[in-house]
């Protein structure tokens, strides 16, 4: 997100919309991934109530470095 836009509770408001329509269509269950060490967007999620989940995500760059 825009910097400038990091506090104002657009990311939040923009959250509390998805798990919403999520939850209207029935899904049980949200996951998001954040890579390690992107530690300011890890706290973002857990301040929303998302949480260590024991799942680990899988990945395969098909571009290095993209």
């Amino acid at each position: 997100m825009e910097p400038a836009l990091q506090g104002a509770g657009v990311g939040r408001a923009l959250m509390r919309e998805v798990e919403a329509r999520l939850l209207a269509l029935g899904c049980p269950k949200v996951n998001v991934q954040v890579r390690d060490g992107n530690e300011p967007v890890a706290a973002f999620y857990q301040r929303l109530g998302y949480a260590e989940d024991r799942a680990r995500g899988l990945g395969k760059r098909l571009i290095p470095d993209a």
